[in-house]
This record gives structure tokens, sequence and C-alpha cells, in this order.
């Protein structure tokens, strides 16, 4: 059974790479396809790391043995939902057209907001990497894990964290006119590092390695829109405070290792990198019993009356399924956990038709409000390989949607 297992985490790991060598030998590239399709083949190759090392002797014989009609369900709806991102061709946007005037406006605002969030957190984790790097990982999971920013930072931050979508999508719209916008830029540049620098003070690694990889995907959209020189600068900035941040990313995951007093680093990487397909397959696929929405849109449920909070809870969740509510199944299982194999396949559809219409609408001059809707669906893609990305902080979404929604009105005055 076991050799048979490791032949299906193995046809796995062959569909996504596939996928991404397909992509590549197109004659019409979409290199933010590749670029996402190769972080899935990432993902499912560690997966059979996990699987050998650590999944099958330890967790196997505690959950349903791995079959490969799960695998195949999950490819389906993956592929089905990168149809809107191989759509979006290399060189397809030439310029990003809005409103100037409001965003100029809303990138003040977000900039405002992060001030002070930015300076606090930025003293806190100087004064640990200077005394005890350990800290930063002694902070995960606890409740005072922000209590070094004040009452008012605090607030801020919490809205802070709600422009992480939209924000990037402003800072690369201003990048074309850097020139006379260089003071909004180094604010707009401090604000979408500032949600990662407070991530990692908490312990918290994931924040990091998601809005990474969405600034990659946000910065290949506008690449043709921004001068050569400009871009240099970008993967100059972006690589130093990257470095930077990456120091304390490694100290976390040292000390977390170290707590965790696991054989090999590499096996407990695989794990949070490659446990998701797994998972999928051999806990979620039988699940018989569902969170009707609790789960992946329980925000929407307690804005009825019908959740008893706004924030996601694992242990209520636990109560209402037999399986761990805790650990990494991909998006699509977030949704499966909610609503089983049938209507989640019709929800991943629909999604992918709606983004996909979209991505139609990326041409030589391309509306921002477009490309931040999309902006909802990549950060999506782009972490997906894990967890659906809203899913502990679901107010990103209607924030976000509000401010498209007026940057839409806006540029039915005025683009530039």
């Amino acid at each position: 059974m076991e050799n048979n297992e490791l032949i299906y985490v193995v046809i796995n790991a062959a569909l996504y790479v596939g996928l991404f060598l397909f992509l590549l030998l197109q004659k019409q590239k979409s290199t933010i396809a590749i670029f996402l399709a190769s972080v899935w083949s990432v993902s499912a190759i560690f997966s059979i790391y996990y699987y050998v090392f650590l999944y099958s002797t330890k967790y196997g014989a505690q959950v349903n043995p791995i079959t490969l009609l799960p695998f195949i369900y999950l490819f389906v709806l993956v592929f089905a939902f990168f149809l809107p991102a191989i759509n979006i061709k290399d060189k397809s946007i030439h310029q990003v057209t809005g409103n100037y005037h409001f965003l100029r406006a809303i990138a003040i605002l977000a900039i405002l907001i992060n001030i002070l969030p930015f300076i606090e957190n930025v003293i806190y984790a100087m004064s640990n990497a200077t005394t005890n790097m350990g800290t930063f990982a002694d902070q995960y999971g606890s409740e005072d894990k922000y209590d070094h920013l004040s009452n008012i930072s605090r607030t801020f931050y919490r809205y802070s964290t709600y422009l992480r979508v939209v924000l990037p999508i402003i800072l690369f719209y201003f990048l074309q006119f850097y020139e006379k916008n260089k003071i909004l830029v180094i604010g707009l540049l401090m604000s979408v590092f500032s949600p990662i620098i407070g991530s990692l003070n908490a312990g918290s690694r994931f924040v990091m390695v998601t809005d990474v990889l969405y600034f990659v995907v946000i910065y290949l959209l506008f690449k043709n829109t921004i001068d050569k020189q400009i871009r240099k600068k970008i993967i100059k900035v972006f690589s130093i405070g990257g470095s930077l941040l990456a120091v304390v990313f490694v100290a976390i995951t040292i000390f977390r290792f170290a707590n965790n007093k696991a054989d090999d680093i590499w096996v407990w990487v695989s794990l949070y990198a490659g446990e998701s397909f797994l998972n999928f397959n051999s806990e979620m696929w039988d699940l018989t019993q569902f969170t009707d929405g609790d789960n992946s849109i329980y925000l929407i449920r307690h804005w009825l009356g019908e959740y008893h909070s706004n924030i996601r809870s694992s242990e209520f969740l636990a109560m209402k399924v037999p399986i761990r509510t805790f650990v990494f199944y991909t998006f699509v299982g977030n949704f499966y956990m909610d609503f089983g194999k049938y209507i989640t396949f019709f929800i991943i559809v629909l999604l992918s038709c709606y983004f996909y219409m979209k991505s139609r609408k990326c041409s030589t001059n391309t509306p921002i409000h477009i490309l931040m809707l999309l902006g909802l669906y990549f950060k999506m893609l782009a972490s997906g390989f894990t967890f659906f990305t809203y899913v502990n902080n679901q107010e990103t979404v209607p924030y976000s949607l509000i401010i498209i929604f007026f940057v839409y009105l806006s540029s039915k005055q005025k683009r530039t």
C-alpha cells in the first residue's frame, strides 16, 4: 500500500511539473502563469519529500490511505483556476490607467495609517535583532504578540493589513510616474513592508512568504509599464529589504525548528511547503460532515447572524468536522470543508470564469481597477498551495472591494 501511495504522490507532483513545462514551452508565454506554476510545482515536489521522510511513518496509519482520484480532482480545479493567469500574456499591458488624483489621495491616506506602526515595528525588530533573535519565534501564537505597539498603532496596523491586496498595485501605478512621485513611492514602499515586519515580529513567516510571491506577480503585471532604470531600482530595493527581512525569517525558522525537536530541518520545511496535497487526499476527500461556510466565508455568515464571531476559530470548526482544522489543505480544501466536492467544484469554476473575463480586459491600456480585482485572484492563487489566503483575514476582501468600487467610479471622471 505504501508503494502505491508513493506512486500517487509522485504522479501528483508530475501533474504540476507538467503544467509548468507546458506553460514554459508555449510560444505566447505568460510569465506570471509560469512563475505561479513553478511555485505549485515546488510545493508538490516537497510533498514527496514530506511523504517519504515523515508522513508515511508518523501520520499514514492515522488517516485514510492516499489514492489517485483526490489528486486528479484537485489538479483539475487548480488548472481551471490557472486559466485567467494563463490568459495574461507577456507584454499585453503597456500602461495602467486611473484617476491619478484620487489614487494619490488613497496612497497618502495609506501612508499616514502606516507611519506609526512601521516605526514601532522597526524599532522592536531592531531591538530583538541586536539582543535576542529567539524572541521573534517565541511570539508565535502569543496573545500579547502585538503588545509592543501602542493602542493607536495597533488600530492603524489592523487596518493596514486590509490594504495588502490593493496597495502594491497602487505602488506600481505610481512607479509609472516615478520622477514626480519619489516621496510618495518611498511612503508606499514603507506601507507594503509594514505588515511583513509586523508579522515577523509576531513570529509568523507566512505573511512574508505570501506577500513576496504576490509582489513578484504584481511586478510581472507592471513590468512593461515601468522604465527599465526604475525596474532595476525596484529589484535593488526589494533585494536589500528582502535580505534584511530574510535574516529574521531564518531566525524564526531555526528557533521554531529547535523547539519542535525535529530530526531534519528539511523534513520540517517540507511539512509546511507540501503537506496540503497529502492532507487534502487523506483527510478532506472522504469528509461527510461539513462546516457550511463557517470556514471560508464565516464573515458573511457573521454579518447574517449565523456565525458567532468575525474571527475564524479552529476549535469551533473542530466540533463540526472530524479532521484537523489547523493544517493546510490548499485553497480548494477550505471550500471543500465548507461545501463538499460538488459545490466546491462549481464555486472554483465560477470564480475562474469571472476572473477569466476580467483577464481579457488586460490590454495595452488597462484600467487599474481591473488589476485590483485580479489582485484578489492572484493573491488566492499565489498562496493557494497552502490554504485560502483570506481565511484568517476576511475583512481584506470587503475593504478591497470598497476601494476598487470607488477607484472604478473615479476612473469614469478622469484617467491618467
